[in-house]
């Protein structure tokens, strides 16, 4: 791609700004008119993600899938249509049932622990009471992974919202 098609899709962007969310997502849906360039596509696309947060459905009639090309050179197809897990709201739905998990699993790998640890105390097992503490520990380790997990989705969503870059604090 070149610096040159880099200056054009901002010069697009630049363009395209000032237009209404509803009539860039009618714009990207009727793409395949080649009514835009792929400079313009792109530069659709940039703002489209910035402000939806997603690439709206492709609602063209079209059975075979297009191909961008810059410069003569294929990219490959052009995205149609958008995954669930595109949305923000989706992946807070996720990252809610992530923590709500990681605490049912701490839960229950406590009281499976506390269950080992008292047939180790009415048998005297001492080897029970190692798997006792390595089974808290298990549900301990994956209680935090989850939760900080979905933290981390949760801080990237805010900061998207916010427009701050996801790599700065």
């Amino acid at each position: 791609m070149g610096e040159r098609h880099s200056d054009l899709v901002r010069q697009q962007q630049q363009a395209y700004a000032s237009h209404d969310t509803d009539d860039l997502v009618a714009l990207w849906q009727q793409r395949h008119n080649g009514v835009v360039l792929a400079e313009g596509l792109e530069a659709i696309r940039r703002l489209l993600l910035e402000r939806l947060g997603y690439l709206p459905p492709d609602t063209a009639e079209r059975q075979s899938v297009p191909s961008v090309t810059v410069r003569g050179a294929v990219a490959g197809p052009a995205r149609t249509g958008w995954a669930p897990f595109d949305t923000p709201d989706r992946w807070l739905q996720i990252a809610s049932a992530a923590g709500i998990f990681a605490w049912v699993y701490l839960v229950t790998g406590l009281m499976t622990a506390l269950s080992q640890l008292l047939r180790a105390s009415i048998g005297d097992s001492g080897l029970m009471q190692i798997a006792a503490g390595l089974t808290a520990l298990q549900a301990a380790f994956f209680f935090l992974v989850l939760q900080v997990l979905a933290e981390g989705v949760r801080v990237a969503l805010n900061r998207a919202r916010r427009g701050a870059p996801a790599g700065t604090s």
